[in-house]
């Protein structure tokens, strides 16, 4: 897929786990990305959320490209918090750089 898509649900039970579902080039790097707001500056040419902290880092099946990565919601301390998250689409070679991004998504967190 490209650019890189990105699925995750638009509200989650804290206590529950929050699961991505992404797809871009089959063996890409993927990076998951976290914000406490929608916007973007461009880097290397795309669009990348301000302030973000990686939440973890992954690699693309060989075959179709596609991937999941879940984190569990805290109960009760993160209620009321609208999160947004975005995958990076990473090339490794010759050096790091960034292939594509997927769309900002938002995700509310309640209990």
């Amino acid at each position: 897929t490209d650019p890189c898509q990105l699925q995750v649900n638009g509200a989650v039970l804290g206590g529950q786990s929050l699961v991505w579902n992404m797809g871009g080039g089959p063996g890409n790097t993927w990076a998951m990305l976290l914000g406490l707001g929608p916007t973007t500056s461009p880097f290397q040419g795309w669009p990348v959320l301000d302030n973000n902290l990686v939440l973890g880092f992954g690699v693309l099946d060989a075959q179709n490209g596609l991937a999941s990565f879940s984190l569990p919601v805290p109960a009760g301390s993160l209620a009321g918090l609208t999160i947004y998250t975005q995958m990076a689409e990473l090339l490794s070679t010759p050096t790091l750089t960034v292939d594509s991004t997927s769309a900002v998504r938002s995700t509310l967190i309640f209990n």
